[in-house]
């Protein structure tokens, strides 16, 4: 499920995310630390971090982090 996650939500799901990075970012600062809980494949982590001075983010699905860690690393 992991490696097909982000492919199967953004056919469904696209606008919830952006919908949901947008409204997000209107409560955040430069310096806060935020903790994203089940944060999946970080689609909207990777995105919420660029706004925060520290973010950590956990699920319970290692493969899940392993993507978020890859696609981390392709943006920077």
């Amino acid at each position: 499920m992991a490696k097909s996650y982000d492919k199967q939500v953004e056919k469904k799901y696209k606008q919830a995310y952006s919908d949901t990075i947008a409204l997000s970012k209107k409560y955040l600062r430069s310096d806060f630390s935020v903790l994203d809980l089940a944060c999946g494949t970080g689609l909207t982590t990777i995105e919420l971090a660029k706004s925060v001075k520290k973010t950590d983010a956990i699920d319970i699905s290692a493969k899940m982090i392993e993507i978020a860690r890859l696609k981390l690393k392709m943006k920077t």
